[in-house]
């Protein structure tokens, strides 16, 4: 089944990811990654070993990918914001 079937099974109900990031909004860039990585999950039968089908896989990833940069950039702001590099903290 694919990921446009399974949307209208469940009313639509998808019409945002997890984030409420709408589908419009995304890249072309991240649009085609997730559709690559659906073929490539597909390919590698890896859909049988989580028992969850493949486009799903792909969207959980691409969310992870996604949450992890987002907090990584916040980390970022924050230890620069209370921790500032200055000479003396800098491993030579």
């Amino acid at each position: 089944m694919d990921k446009e079937t399974f949307s209208k099974i469940c009313n639509s109900s998808f019409a945002e990811d997890f984030y409420g990031h709408k589908p419009e909004l995304r890249s072309e860039n991240s649009i085609q990654f997730e559709k690559e990585l659906t073929q490539l999950i597909n390919r590698y039968s890896i859909e049988n070993v989580l028992d969850m089908p493949d486009f799903l896989i792909a969207e959980m990833l691409v969310n992870i990918i996604n949450s992890i940069g987002y907090i990584s950039k916040k980390n970022l702001v924050m230890r620069t914001i209370f921790h500032p590099v200055t000479k003396s903290n800098i491993i030579d």
